[in-house]
Parts: C-alpha cells; sequence; structure tokens
C-alpha cells in the first residue's frame, strides 16, 4: 500500500460542479467556513456506490448484553438457510452466506470474548481461498446484533452475487466498548480469528469499523496498532476527549507506511458534526488518506442501514 498524498495534494471535491452544488447545503449545516479556508476531504466516488435493495429488513433494537448471556458457540439461526442449501446442486454463489456463533477465551482475565461471524457464500468450497477481513463494531448500549438488524449479512450476500463485493469474512463481536475490551481485540480476537478462519494476513486485507462509540474504538485499535489493519471505518464517531487529546501524539508516532485508509462519514443532523469534520481535518493533515462524507441524516439506525453498501464497497476499495 503507497503512502497517502498530503493534504494539499488531494482533490477538493468543492471545486468540482458536483462540489459547487453542494456548498448551499454546507453552508445551512455551518460548514462552508471549512472548506473555505482548508482542502476539502474527498468524497465516495459515485462509482462506487451501491445499490441498497428497497426491502430492507425490520430493525429489532437489542441492548448491550454480556458474553455470559449470550448463545453458545456453534450454527446460529441468525439466517435460517439449512448448510444442505448450499449443498445440494446449482451454484453455491446463489445460495445466501451463513451465520455463525463463536467464543474464545480472554488471556487477560476478563470474560470470554465473543462474536458473530459472516461467511460468504462457498466458503471453503475452494480449500486454498484466504478472505478479506472486516471486523465491524456495534454502537453503545448495543450489543453483536446490531449490524445483523441493520442488514449486514443482505447487503454483502447481494454484492457479492453482484460481483460489486469479493466474498470476505465479517466478525462482529460483543463489546463493552473500553480500554480493556481494546486490549481483547488486538490480544485474544485477532489470534482466534487466524486460527479459526481461512485469512488472508496482509494488512492490506483487514479493516475495522465501527458505529458511534464502537468506531471511537476502532479509532483506538488502529492508532495502537497500525501493523494489523489497513482500514479504518468511522460511522458517526462519538469522540472521546481521552482519545482526542493522544490522537496527535499517535498520529506523529505512527511510520508513514503504515498510514491507513480512513472512511468518515457522519448525518447533518448529528450534534457530533462539526467535532467529527474536526478529526477528519487532523487525519488528512497528517497525511492520512481520508474520505469524507457528510450525508443527510441523523445520529440512528436509520441512518447507517441506508449507507451499508456503501461502507462495504469502500472496505473492499482497497481488496481488488
Amino acid at each position: 500500500m503507497g503512502i497517502a498524498p498530503p493534504p494539499s495534494r488531494l482533490v477538493p471535491p468543492c471545486d468540482t460542479p458536483r462540489g459547487r452544488g453542494r456548498r448551499i447545503h454546507l453552508a445551512s449545516v455551518l460548514l462552508i467556513a471549512v472548506c473555505a479556508t482548508s482542502a476539502c476531504l474527498p468524497r465516495l466516488p459515485a462509482s462506487k456506490r451501491a445499490v441498497l435493495a428497497t426491502h430492507a429488513p425490520t430493525l429489532t433494537p437489542s441492548p448491550f448484553i454480556p458474553p455470559d448471556q449470550l448463545a453458545a458457540p456453534g450454527e446460529a439461526t441468525l439466517i435460517p438457510v439449512p448448510l444442505s442449501t448450499q449443498a445440494a446442486g446449482g451454484d453455491c454463489r446463489e445460495a445466501p452466506g451463513r451465520m455463525v456463533n463463536d467464543t474464545a477465551p480472554s488471556s487477560l482475565g476478563g470474560p470470554a470474548l465473543i462474536w458473530i461471524a459472516y461467511l460468504p457464500p462457498c466458503y471453503k468450497s475452494e480449500p486454498d481461498v484466504h478472505y478479506p477481513l472486516l471486523i465491524l463494531l456495534h454502537a453503545a448500549e448495543r450489543n453483536l446484533q446490531q449490524w445483523l438488524s441493520l442488514g449486514i449479512p443482505e447487503t454483502a450476500d447481494r454484492m457479492i452475487a453482484s460481483g460489486a463485493l469479493p466474498p470476505l469474512i465479517i466478525v462482529m463481536p460483543n463489546s463493552p466498548l473500553d480500554n480493556a475490551s481494546d486490549a481483547f481485540i488486538l490480544a485474544d480476537l485477532l489470534p482466534a480469528l487466524d486460527a479459526r478462519y481461512p485469512l488472508n494476513e496482509s494488512r492490506g486485507q483487514r479493516a475495522i469499523g465501527g458505529l458511534s462509540l464502537g468506531a471511537a474504538q476502532a479509532l483506538r485499535v488502529e492508532m495502537q496498532r497500525p501493523d494489523l489493519f489497513g482500514a479504518l471505518g468511522l460511522h458517526s464517531l462519538t469522540p472521546v476527549e481521552a482519545d482526542q487529546a493522544r490522537l496527535a501524539g499517535w498520529l506523529t508516532a505512527m511510520p508513514a507506511g503504515l498510514m491507513p485508509r480512513v472512511y468518515v462519514d457522519i448525518g447533518d443532523k448529528d450534534v457530533q458534526r462539526d467535532a467529527v469534520q474536526a478529526i477528519a481535518q487532523q487525519l488528512s493533515a497528517s497525511g492520512v488518506e481520508v474520505t469524507w462524507q457528510l450525508n443527510s441524516g441523523a445520529h440512528a439506525d436509520s441512518y447507517w442501514r441506508t449507507h451499508l453498501a456503501e461502507y462495504l464497497s469502500w472496505y473492499a476499495s482497497g481488496w481488488r
């Protein structure tokens, strides 16, 4: 992976016809001053915006559940597709991926780690295939089921079937989103995933992202171990004051060759909008390749569900 160009070399979308049309909208949310005084961050190209299916799954909000109260490991019933369906003739690529519950003990003395893994269509049908890895973290007061209720498995199935997304493994861990669970991800989760699934070992084929405070946790993990993930997704980031104080030091200490690709998006009605844009500007000014998305919406499941395909398309853009 090459080193991202400095901010001065990024193409400011405010100078494009589309960008000029967006200025009216930016003025309405009091952000035009940012674009007027600094280079605008690049947006996701329209060619990479996948089309979401018109039928979205019904959302069932779910509070955070301690690991010892979750289901035991094994085949989940989250997507009721028998494994025999994939083996009963026809192209396995036409069948949905499947979901499994899994767990690993903590080497740090905490509760066991529990996660749900999305395994793509034709999983292990070709023994030599090693899949890209995407770790997605839920928001505060939620649990590992949040990404499922938003529709991530169905969106991945559609995009893989259409060729818009390569087959990948998506892991959604249950996390209290604190500093201790940051360590669990690094010390326990990643080794367990490497031992159990045929994953590509390249950091360029691995990404981590999250929603709200899950995005804050993803940011901490990436900044502390940039050698592990080549891409970071900050979806409606809820900034943590202590992390903001350390961000400049993390960026200064990060080797140029390990700068990640970073996707930052937020709704224009999100109360953290200005703070998050300032963080995106700080990342870009430090040489990080940032894709910035200011969308219509609030800090809500309805917003995240609308942009699932864009998220997956961006993560996979480094896996082609």
